[in-house]
């Protein structure tokens, strides 16, 4: 699903505080759920995690989106570091549990070049991206679309 266009209206205090969050609910739900995200003037005011069947209050000025967490996450660190594929790389990365150094020697890399990677200033080649796509579980469609 895609998002409609979100306007989060946080500092980046709160951005880091909504990151770790989402990083708990990972830890404790796992990777493959989903969330409800919660708008008002379409600026997100809240999320939870989205169980199936269960009532989720939506009050006369909210609209709300159903999304995965991870996508959640990785627009949480888009927000908060102004990169995309960056963001892409950082989101499953924290999500599996991995430093850059840990990421780094999967890859086969030097940590800085994955810093790199996060901070979007290279894209890997294509040989550490199929490893990226191995270590991190990422969606080869996805990353193509960044990569294009």
């Amino acid at each position: 699903m895609k998002l409609k266009q979100l306007v989060i209206r946080a500092d980046k205090v709160r951005l880091k505080e909504l990151i770790n969050e989402v990083l708990d609910d990972i830890a404790h739900f796992g990777k493959n759920v989903n969330v409800i995200l919660f708008y008002v003037n379409n600026a997100i005011e809240d999320y939870e995690v989205y169980i199936e069947g269960e009532e989720y209050p939506i009050y006369s000025d909210e609209t709300y989106d159903i999304t995965s967490i991870m996508n959640w996450l990785f627009t949480l660190i888009s927000a908060a570091e102004g990169t995309k594929f960056g963001a892409l790389i950082k989101a499953h990365r924290l999500a599996n549990n991995l430093t850059q150094q840990k990421l780094a020697d999967a890859v086969g890399v030097n940590i800085r070049l994955v810093q790199r990677w996060e901070a979007d200033e290279f894209k890997p080649r294509s040989n550490n991206l199929f490893k990226l796509i191995r270590e991190l579980d990422l969606d080869p469609k996805i990353v193509e679309m960044f990569i294009k």
